[in-house]
């Protein structure tokens, strides 16, 4: 077999190999990750050398219940709008991640994002910012609903009080529970931690299941009070031993009903504007594969986070195409092989 045979069959192989590959649903690791000059997927494939206490595998599981958790936190506004102390947009991100690992700073100019290009933001923001804080700085494994709360703490208070945080010294030092949920009253004179964190404070002291959550309205917990929150004594919260309030959870079912209330909140559009919208159930501002998979256990797959810096051109994989490209590679590699071995056979009878 000659040098040009023995190439075309070496080709027919390797296509042969791209059917293959196609019909099992395999991709390449560029293809699982997207090029990097390219788009990036919102989900980072991490070796199990860089998880030693698994907490990276369980966040990536968890993302449309961290999602979910962060919508009822951060209600999505169709406005851009100052919030005290930045430009706000989308769910709450006063940051954009594009698709190169890039940010831009929200502005009263910034295009308003759709919700589901904000819902790619926000996952971005979760690969970029919240996932290298828990590596960062949590160093022993953590359930599920630590994990959630873990995650909302950081998007409510920043990475730097995250970093100092007595919740994250606690967890570390091997509090769990209810004990560990104590810590997140620490954040009382930073107005509306507490309310933020009280659904997860109860998560984590296995008085609520996250089923429960399901039904509040975003921002619902400013429905709340500090004296629903918190047990009182007298005209002031109840202290423990090391000053921090006590969550009040035998009023929880209560509290659950009023954070499912009515509510509109005001909005700063800048130059004098205002407008007044209203909070809506989180289902109905998450995309429908979160809402799936947070209340019927669904899992779809991973979401690509395609923004350009423009906020131009959303899309994601289709799985059909790669399929259709083995395919074709197949069928082309199929034909190389048989022409190559045909044309090797009739050199060799004229050679006879």
């Amino acid at each position: 077999m000659n040098n040009t045979n023995i190439k075309k069959f070496l080709l027919g192989s390797i296509l042969v190999g791209g059917l293959t590959s196609g019909l099992s649903g395999c991709t390449t690791k560029e293809q699982d990750n997207d090029d990097n000059n390219q788009e990036k997927t919102e989900v980072v494939s991490t070796k199990p050398q860089n998880d030693p206490h698994g907490n990276v595998a369980l966040f990536e599981q968890s993302r449309s219940e961290i999602k979910f958790a962060l919508a009822l936190v951060e209600n999505y506004y169709p406005h851009v709008y100052w919030c005290g102390e930045a430009w706000t947009t989308g769910h709450g991100l006063t940051v954009l991640y594009n698709a190169n690992g890039t940010c831009n700073k929200v502005t009263k100019k910034t295009k308003i994002p759709t919700l589901e290009e904000s819902d790619k933001f926000k996952g971005r923001y979760l690969t970029h910012e919240i996932l290298p804080d828990i590596k960062k700085y949590i160093n022993v494994p953590m359930d599920k609903n630590t994990l959630i709360a873990a995650c909302a703490l950081r998007y409510c208070i920043g990475g730097k009080n995250f970093k100092k945080s007595s919740f994250v010294k606690q967890l570390n030092a091997g509090v769990t529970g209810a004990e560990l949920a104590k810590t997140l009253t620490g954040w009382r004179k930073q107005n509306g931690v507490p309310n933020r964190m009280y659904f997860f404070a109860a998560l984590m002291a296995d008085k609520i299941s996250f089923s429960d959550l399901l039904n509040l309205r975003a921002e619902g917990c400013y429905n709340l009070g500090y004296k629903d929150i918190f047990v009182y004594s007298g005209k002031k919260p109840k202290r423990d031993k090391n000053n921090y309030y006590e969550w009040n959870f035998s009023k929880i079912s209560e509290n659950i009903e009023k954070a499912k209330q009515p509510r509109t909140v005001t909005l700063n559009l800048g130059s004098g504007k205002k407008v007044q919208v209203y909070c809506k159930p989180v289902k109905n501002i998450v995309p429908e594969y979160i809402w799936q998979e947070v209340s019927n256990g669904i899992k779809y797959p991973q979401i690509t986070e395609s923004t350009t810096t423009d906020q131009d051109n959303e899309n994601t994989h289709n799985p059909f195409g790669y399929l259709a490209l083995g395919a074709l590679g197949g069928a082309l590699g199929t034909a190389a092989a048989i022409y190559g071995r045909k044309k090797y056979l009739t050199q060799k009878q004229k050679r006879r």
